[in-house]
C-alpha cells in the first residue's frame, strides 16, 4: 500500500504539477510515508484481513 501511495504521489508530482523528480522529493516520500509505514505493521489494517 504504502508503494502505491508513493508511486501515485511521484505520479502526480510530474504529470500534474511539472515539477522534477529530484532527491529532497524522494526523501520526504521516503521518510515521510514509507519507513513509518514500516516501522511497526501491525499497527496498520491490513486489506487481507478483512
Amino acid at each position: 500500500m504504502a508503494c502505491q501511495v508513493i508511486t501515485s504521489m511521484a505520479s502526480f508530482r510530474g504529470l500534474i504539477q511539472r515539477k522534477p523528480f529530484d532527491k529532497p522529493f524522494f526523501t520526504a516520500l521516503i521518510d515521510g510515508i514509507l519507513l513509518p509505514a514500516l516501522k511497526n505493521p501491525q499497527t496498520a489494517p491490513n486489506i487481507m484481513d478483512r
